[in-house]
């Protein structure tokens, strides 16, 4: 019998389980700790030292980059990937040589992991060393020739340099032949939304390869079309045979291209699509009609209406009332009346998109918060004016309502037009949001308090003075983070989304960061 191996002995079991719990503090609540830090990295556990990695990128602290660069040299691979992964997060420049050097001290056919992970660092710290350093990695190989793992990833990673990533070079190797690289050439091509790319995309919707053309199809729009000075027809003649491809995910593509067009002339290539075997397809298609608008795509979402799938049923309703406003706002009355707040909720997003502000002003007397969010989601985004009394009076009210996703939209409302005679209120609904099950609430107020801080020296005092000076110290790194941030300068927005939806948040001021939030309204089946 195989003699079995000894057990570790307990003190070490509970050491490393010290190391451990440390670091994921650390992490946790986003607090540098170098000493914690380099016992992690120094361990002889290469798991402990990948943790103690990954946790110094995930904190965000420069301080990390010198801690990091050496253990681009661990014995471990996985160690040495997950450096690299984590100088990507902490976007530094300084990391930049560091990370070259590993992609450039492998040979071509020994590239591995960590420099892969090297490439996307770099395209990931960009700016203007880290645009250089991709460039000259893209520049190490041939598209005539057999292009090596890191100028591949490369190729892929080359969208998130923005205005610096080298085009020409994309272009030429969106030629190349191998389907690989011309699909990731393409892929960075089409999420770059350049002009000089136009050419090369619409090429691309006739690629042999279905991967490179659903790239090219995800990222041309006709609004890029015009950009490029390029003829829109053009386009929607090469667009019509994908709508038929065998791929559903080509057929969904190509309806959304086609959406972005608004040609009234496409309508009878999109609308057999609304019947489509696959569901995705079918409700792009019922989509893509109500953008395009006119009587014809109205009538073929008309004919939909009676759909026993839910998905088909709502986003039909939906399309109605982009195309036609009048009907879509007729057929929904019935979804309005509906004892189900589900179909209640698809009322909401009807009027939306019919703009119907007396409708969705209706619907924020419904019993259910879940629908009253989504209608004001709905007056956010249709009264433009900022300072509308009515609609900041109705905020204000529902700032005390019992449901978190009401009171987050309403404090977003609010942040709209800041006004000094809210920061009680909104330091109120702060508390109020202290036993949420999701943190929407707290961090809504937290920024319509930044954005009173930012309108001047009185807004800053009295943010000071009856918010921060009177709160204790968050629990919620977001919140703490936000918080912190309220006494600085600069600025910017972050878009809402219904809250049974992952949350895409825009700190204030000096960081990001996704926060995904799965509150009770994320729960249930959809109505029959």
């Amino acid at each position: 019998m195989a003699q079995q191996p000894a057990a570790a002995p307990p003190q070490q079991d509970e050491a490393l389980v010290t190391v451990l719990a440390q670091l994921l503090a650390a992490s946790d609540a986003r607090r540098f700790d170098g000493a914690v830090l380099r016992e992690g990295l120094q361990h002889p556990d290469p798991g402990v030292r990948r943790q103690a990695t990954l946790a110094a990128g995930r904190i965000g602290d420069p301080a990390a980059v010198n801690l990091l660069v050496p253990v681009l040299a661990d014995s471990t691979m996985v160690v040495r990937a997950a450096a690299a992964f984590a100088l990507g997060l902490l976007k530094d420049t300084l990391a930049v040589d560091p990370l070259l050097a590993t992609v450039r001290g492998r040979a071509p056919d020994q590239q591995d992991l960590p420099q892969l992970e090297a490439v996307t660092a770099l395209a990931k710290i960009g700016r203007t060393a880290g645009a250089r350093a991709l460039t000259v990695i893209l520049e190490s190989a041939s598209p005539g020739g057999n292009v090596p793992p890191a100028p591949s990833r490369a190729l892929l990673e080359a969208w998130r340099l923005g205005r610096r990533a080298p085009i020409a070079t994309l272009i030429r190797f969106a030629d190349a032949p191998d389907a690989l690289v011309r699909q990731r050439a393409v892929y960075s091509l089409a999420r770059l939304r350049t002009p000089a790319a136009v050419p090369t995309l619409i090429a691309a919707l006739q690629d042999r390869d279905p991967t490179v053309r659903e790239a090219a199809a995800r990222g041309i729009t006709g609004s890029l079309v015009d950009s490029a000075k390029a003829d829109r027809r053009a386009l929607g003649a090469r667009l019509q045979p994908l709508l038929q491809d065998r791929e559903p995910h080509m057929r969904i593509n190509a309806l959304r291209a086609v959406a972005s067009l608004r040609d009234t002339t496409l309508v009878g290539a999109v609308a057999p699509l609304a019947s489509d075997a696959d569901v995705g397809v079918a409700v792009q298609a019922e989509t893509t009609l109500g953008a395009i608008g006119g009587t014809a795509a109205a009538q073929a979402l008309q004919a939909r209406l009676t759909s026993q799938v839910f998905a088909l049923r709502r986003q039909a309703l939906i399309g109605l009332a982009q195309a036609d406003s009048a009907a879509g706002v007729a057929a929904a009355a019935a979804a309005a009346g509906d004892p189900d707040w589900r179909w209640r909720s698809v009322a909401a997003e009807a009027y939306d998109a019919a703009g119907s502000r007396v409708r969705l002003e209706a619907l924020l007397a419904d019993p259910d918060g879940r629908v009253v969010a989504r209608a004001l989601q709905g007056l956010q985004r249709i009264v433009t004016d900022s300072g509308d009394a009515a609609l900041s009076g109705r905020a204000r009210e529902l700032l005390a309502h019992a449901d978190p996703a009401v009171r987050s939209v309403a404090a977003d409302l609010l942040t709209r037009h800041p006004d000094l005679d809210d920061v009680d209120r909104l330091a109120q609904a702060y508390a109020r949001a202290a036993g949420d099950p999701f943190d929407d609430a707290r961090l809504s107020a937290v920024a319509a308090l930044a954005a009173i801080a930012r309108g001047g020296v009185a807004g800053r005092l009295r943010v000071a003075n009856q918010f921060l000076a009177r709160v204790p110290k968050a629990d919620d790194y977001l919140v703490r983070r936000l918080a912190a941030d309220t006494g600085g300068g600069g600025g910017g927005g972050r878009a809402k989304r219904h809250p049974s939806s992952p949350a895409t948040r825009t700190p204030i001021i000096g960081t990001s960061r996704d926060a995904t939030c799965c509150p009770r309204s994320a729960v249930g089946r959809p109505p029959r």
